[in-house]
């Protein structure tokens, strides 16, 4: 799929609102040892916290000796741990989701933006990007993003192609969340054990509201089978139902795993799709 002059506003439209954007990220959903924050919990960094009594299988390195004789009790430092909180993103490149120019340049568009506010707030990212198998985009910068291209199978790849999740981080799906008989198995794949899901589900409009436009050839985006089909307001009310039921069960399994969906018309401007997810999860606040 070529760029063009179009798609390269998606990026500078994309720097343009990281400014005016934030993480809000608490202490208590995604860290890693080591990182730019410093949280509640006790850790290994240089900066004392306080001691607690020594416990047999504790580290006898941490003991103070000093404040030990004084009280006549073992006593352990403690520290206060350093964290950054871990954010995955998961980019589906399955072929559905470039069925539009439009739609495949604005999740790459939404990868860029989240990869560049997560920059900005000093968090530690892992994009993978999800199409006939499962890998690392190691290169997160634009030109790396601009070279992603759809390819076959997307999100179902996690069942053949297993991603080494890291517990409680943040994990954000880019995704039409096309998913049949397999939904469960893959939505459990992708938020097990996180500490706060989202999934964001971008979609042309003509998928979300298809209205009758009499007769037409289909083309399946995945195998190329070809029908002929002519799409009439019964069949556009069928339609409907099916991708209602569909959204319910995509909410219901995702609110085991502490996770939500958000429902994007690709049309939409990349500011309004943020606010949704400001409105709807909390997760991106204003700067002050």
């Amino acid at each position: 799929m070529e760029k063009n002059s179009k798609n390269e506003n998606y990026f500078v439209e994309a720097k343009s609102l990281v400014a005016l954007f934030r993480l809000n990220i608490a202490d208590r959903y995604a860290f890693s040892r080591m990182g730019e924050r410093v949280g509640r919990q006790r850790g290994s960094s240089i900066d004392f916290q306080e001691h607690r009594t020594y416990f047999l299988g504790d580290d006898i390195r941490f003991i103070d000796w000093a404040a030990s004789a004084r009280t006549d009790q073992l006593l352990l430092k403690t520290f206060h741990e350093e964290i950054s909180p871990i954010l995955e993103i998961y980019l589906d490149c399955s072929l559905s989701m470039a069925v539009t120019s439009d739609k495949w340049w604005r999740s790459l568009q939404v990868l860029f933006f989240i990869i560049e506010l997560s920059k900005s707030d000093n968090c530690l990212i892992k994009v993978y990007l999800l199409g006939v198998d499962s890998k690392r985009l190691h290169e997160l910068h634009e030109k790396a993003i601009e070279r992603i291209i759809p390819q076959g199978v997307g999100l179902e790849c996690v069942l053949k192609y297993p991603i080494p999740l890291q517990p409680n981080a943040i994990r954000i799906i880019i995704s039409d969340f096309m998913i049949g008989e397999n939904l469960n198995g893959v939505l459990h794949a992708l938020y097990k054990e996180c500490s706060m899901g989202i999934g964001i589900r971008l979609l042309d409009l003509f998928e979300i509201d298809p209205t009758p436009i009499g007769g037409f050839r289909l083309t399946d985006s995945e195998n190329g089978e070809e029908i002929s089909l002519r799409i009439t307001q019964d069949i556009c009310d069928r339609y409907k139902e099916r991708f209602e039921v569909h959204t319910k069960r995509i909410k219901d399994t995702m609110s085991r795993f502490n996770s939500k969906l958000i429902t994007v018309d690709t049309q939409k401007s990349l500011k309004e799709l943020i606010m949704s997810i400001h409105q709807q999860t909390g997760l991106v606040g204003f700067r002050q």
